[in-house]
């Protein structure tokens, strides 16, 4: 939390001439808005403005006007406390589901509605999602992205997973914590990396609802029934 701390305190010193907070008062309007996070100092920065919002693949980045300063991270209203990058990307991420190359998903279930995965198998908010799939009635299709930056063991573990005689028992087994015995094949697994990084899927899990719109994290299954429901789909829905 400490580049969020950071960020705003940036923002704020070099906002307009007679809105600008004094650099003492930053701590208190933080703590108000985030009282999560923990603030080490306060530094100023003159910035110019107007501050600019760019999109690329991976992510959302802001420059200032002057072309100096570039932020990465989350952008937070401290007013509304709504985090903008993550409306922003939210608003920005749809991709048709038909685009979506499904023969390189486990299809892990079926049902009314359809949504997809992308899973690092050592993801603990994956483990976690996992858990409420049983839960919620729809098709869904689980695509294997390990996240080779934070879980070295995660490519291996996903190679093994598909490469089993019955991934769905793999798939189970691996993100309830259990040992896959190694296995290896011809598999989609460097495909559906490609295709992900191009997509701009930056974390695990990612959900791509059948209406194209998706979301990064955890939610529980009440929630993404509720998703389910609101989305209007542009293609066949399957059958179960």
């Amino acid at each position: 939390m400490k580049l969020v701390t950071q960020v705003w305190a940036f923002l704020l010193i070099g906002s307009s001439a007679g809105l600008a907070l004094a650099a003492e008062e930053i701590p208190a309007v933080v703590r108000k808005a985030l009282p999560q996070v923990e603030i080490q100092r306060v530094e100023t920065r003159e910035l110019a403005s107007p501050l600019y919002t760019v999109v690329t693949a991976q992510g959302i980045l802001y420059l200032d006007g002057s072309g100096r300063y570039l932020f990465t991270g989350d952008l937070y209203d401290l007013t509304t406390q709504q985090n903008l990058t993550q409306a922003a990307l939210s608003e920005r991420r749809h991709v048709a589901f038909a685009d979506l190359p499904l023969g390189d998903a486990i299809l892990y279930k079926k049902g009314p509605r359809r949504l997809a995965i992308f899973v690092d198998p050592d993801c603990p908010y994956c483990r976690k999602l996992h858990q409420e799939l049983g839960r919620l009635d729809a098709t869904v299709y689980v695509f294997l992205y390990p996240l080779a930056d934070l879980h070295p063991l995660a490519y291996r573990k996903s190679v093994s997973i598909w490469c089993s005689e019955n991934r769905i028992a793999a798939l189970d087994a691996a993100l309830g914590g259990q040992t896959v015995p190694a296995r290896d094949c011809e598999h989609p697994v460097d495909r559906t990396v490609t295709f992900g990084t191009r997509l701009g899927v930056r974390a695990t899990p990612t959900i791509v609802l059948d209406d194209g719109r998706w979301i990064e994290g955890y939610r529980p299954a009440a929630e993404l029934a509720r998703l389910l429901q609101q989305a209007s789909p542009g293609g066949e829905t399957p059958a179960r």
